[in-house]
């Protein structure tokens, strides 16, 4: 697979559709490579995704590595089955502006439902959520040495957590998560 496409087609690929589908600009500086065990994945090095207008210039995401992976066999049976979604020195940047937005209230308003609408349609908890048709399972995600930040632009305070780290277990729709959790809380 990774004779016919590049890891430059990836990476632009990324950027392309990361754009049309959320208007923001990501940009990758480093790697992106094929992994092809134990899962078939993909992996790329420091990537950015900036902040909407109206924000500071900055970007919402900085990730040093981040790598998917995602079982082969269950997609010919219209599952997708991720492995494991790593992400090693995520910095996750919040903005508030005065009158309460946030810089990830475009994302937020994407994922939320209409008021008086159907949850989306689930299955068993093992099976995971539906989407598009396919079963979608996601066995965990694993961050290391992590920052999340969030700032009042109005009045510059800012609250941070540093050295996250944080372990899940299956996310499953509707059951509980098992989640391990470190870090140190900062006040600027």
């Amino acid at each position: 697979m990774a004779l016919l496409v590049s890891a430059d087609e990836i990476k632009q690929t990324l950027i392309s559709q990361v754009k049309q589908k959320t208007g923001r600009d990501l940009q990758i500086d480093g790697a992106v490579a094929w992994s092809f065990y134990p899962s078939v994945g993909v992996a790329i090095e420091q990537a950015r995704l900036l902040n909407p207008s109206g924000f500071p210039d900055k970007a919402t995401l900085v990730v040093g590595r981040g790598r998917i992976g995602v079982a082969l066999m269950p997609l010919f049976s219209q599952q997708i089955h991720i492995d494991q979604l790593e992400l090693d020195q995520p910095q996750i940047h919040l903005y508030q502006l005065d009158d309460g937005h946030t810089n990830i209230d475009d994302f937020l308003n994407r994922f939320s439902r209409p008021a008086g609408s159907s949850p989306p349609a689930v299955t068993d908890g093992e099976q995971g959520q539906v989407v598009s048709g396919y079963q979608f399972k996601v066995a965990g995600i694993l961050v290391r040495d992590g920052t999340l930040s969030f700032t009042k632009l109005a009045t510059q305070q800012t609250y941070s957590l540093q050295h996250l780290h944080v372990k899940t277990g299956l996310l499953t729709p509707n059951q509980p998560l098992d989640i391990e959790l470190s870090t140190n809380f900062l006040l600027d």
